[in-house]
């Protein structure tokens, strides 16, 4: 870890802690499991489409279409990550990770009520 990536990460620590290493065993459990739900609720985005499959290949007459569900999928996934790194770069992180999660949270219970 270079001086750079110690500098960025102490702004997200508070002034009173200088480093990771001083923080409590409750404090590092609790960013271990934040940590570990962020990346299973990315897993998660990853794999929902595969539920609709069936429906989406029926609507679209045909298997030789399949490949088009999966590609647009990562196209606007790549699209929209590009752009909200950017931005959390510029503004933080934490507003677009809530921002993230609510959108899923919300398309999740529309496709659901659908």
């Amino acid at each position: 870890m270079g001086p750079r990536w110690g500098c960025r990460l102490a702004a997200s620590v508070p002034a009173s802690v200088s480093s990771l290493v001083e923080l409590s065993t409750r404090a590092k459990i609790l960013v271990l499991a934040g940590m570990m739900l962020g990346f299973f609720t990315a897993s998660m985005d990853g794999t929902i489409v595969s539920t609709a499959m069936p429906r989406i290949i029926a609507d679209l007459v045909g298997f030789g279409l399949f490949s088009w569900v999966g590609m647009s999928f990562m196209l606007a996934n790549t699209t929209a990550l590009a752009m909200v790194g950017k931005l959390s770069d510029l503004y933080g992180r934490k507003p677009f990770l809530m921002a993230g999660a609510a959108v899923l949270l919300l398309g999740s219970v529309l496709a659901g009520s659908s």
